[in-house]
């Protein structure tokens, strides 16, 4: 993986939770495997429902149903930030994306106290979207509300910090996923 553009602090916590990974038991892998596997089927549950009450009564659920991932992942992302006195990009990285290190594949492209930019390269979601039997066009069709929650997470972690909408997305079928965030801290 290339890691020119991280500055060093950043990259020893990359390469501790690339570790922590490594070390993990392996009946712990297939713990955290199952958890997200448990996530794709309640959200597969949650679309289907969503899917037959828009045909059902003839209404669009979407926009109830965006908000509703959001202020959920929001509140996710707030209550990830109360176990951090500060709330930099170093501190969302350890709260929330090092738990996708040595899964996930991530290409950095930035990592310092202004811009958190990288590609991952695998997604364990579209993994079990596809070991579910999902279609491409279903996984396309799905992708930004499912992606939806990393982005209501960043925001919820801290309101000073600026996401981008992903141009790609592994789910869309893209060869791999962006993100990038950058701190705008108040002056």
């Amino acid at each position: 993986m290339a890691y020119e553009g991280v500055k060093e602090d950043y990259l020893n916590m990359i390469m501790a939770a690339k570790r922590r990974w490594e070390e993990t038991p392996s009946g712990v892998k297939e713990l955290w495997w199952a958890g997200i596997t448990r996530k794709v089927s309640g959200f597969l549950l949650w679309w289907a429902s969503l899917k037959e009450i828009e045909k059902k009564f003839n209404i669009d659920v979407w926009g109830v149903a965006r908000e509703m991932q959001y202020k959920s992942a929001f509140a996710h992302g707030e209550r990830l930030a109360r176990n951090y006195k500060k709330h930099g990009l170093s501190e969302l990285y350890e709260a929330h994306f090092s738990n996708y290190e040595g899964v996930c594949e991530i290409k950095y492209i930035e990592f310092n106290d202004e811009v958190l930019s990288m590609w991952f390269q695998f997604c364990p979601f579209t993994k079990i979207l596809k070991d579910q039997g999902k279609t491409p066009e279903e996984r396309k069709e799905m992708a930004s509300l499912f992606c939806l929650w990393d982005y209501g997470v960043i925001d919820g972690f801290n309101p000073d910090f600026e996401t981008f909408s992903p141009p790609r997305l592994i789910m869309k079928g893209d060869s791999y996923s962006t993100f990038h965030v950058e701190h705008h801290r108040k002056r």
